[in-house]
């Protein structure tokens, strides 16, 4: 089964190139649609998709906002990476819809509107771009000595990560118990050959 998601955020011209994009995969039938905001659950339920997702973007944190998402069109949800385990097993335990889980890889803790790049070198941002950001990878250190991966999109838009991956696989046991839907693996980083090693390691830790 495939999935499309869009972009964590949206500006008017996003949503519109959202809603083609979503006229466009139509054809090819029955996808999973994960959406990042409202606008977007409704614009893709216009569209007559069934299979929504609700992403991690929304930040849902208890049953209340899933039943809500639900009224709304969603058929899934993926939990608040914010939530401790206790608030997770609370979570799945009262929802009345499938919760899924990021399990592995990093998670984007900030979106920047502005080019940190820029700044940095002293540009204009309204200027001539000089296309660092195509050149190199970048990261930003914190005042812990953390260093947080910077990816830059299309808009010039600065995506910062976590400084390091998420990762569940100590407590898979515990956390399947809790009865969650699925396991999310954000992979978007990594070369395809680490996607392969991840997938291969929890589908037979899930099997054991």
């Amino acid at each position: 089964r495939i999935g499309v998601c869009m972009p964590r955020i949206c500006d008017e011209r996003g949503m519109a190139e959202w809603r083609q994009r979503l006229r466009e995969l139509g054809p090819l039938g029955n996808l999973t649609i994960g959406v990042s905001s409202l606008g977007g659950l409704q614009t893709a339920r216009d569209l007559r998709y069934r299979d929504l997702l609700a992403d991690y973007s929304l930040n849902v944190t208890n049953s209340v906002a899933a039943d809500e998402l639900s009224t709304m069109g969603a058929s899934r949800v993926t939990a608040s990476v914010e939530l401790t385990f206790a608030q997770l097993a609370e979570f799945a335990a009262a929802a009345r819809m499938p919760v899924e889980v990021v399990a592995q890889g990093p998670v984007c803790g900030m979106l920047l509107e502005h080019c940190v790049l820029a700044t940095a070198w002293g540009e204009n941002p309204q200027g001539v771009c000089s296309m660092r950001c195509r050149r190199a990878a970048y990261a930003m250190e914190d005042t812990g000595g953390q260093r947080h991966p910077l990816e830059f999109d299309r808009r010039c838009r600065n995506h910062l990560f976590t400084p390091t991956d998420v990762c569940v696989l100590p407590n898979l046991g515990r956390l399947v118990a809790l009865g969650i839907s699925g396991l999310r693996l954000e992979c978007q980083l990594d070369k395809p050959e680490t996607v392969a090693v991840l997938t291969r390691v929890y589908r037979q830790a899930l099997t054991r």
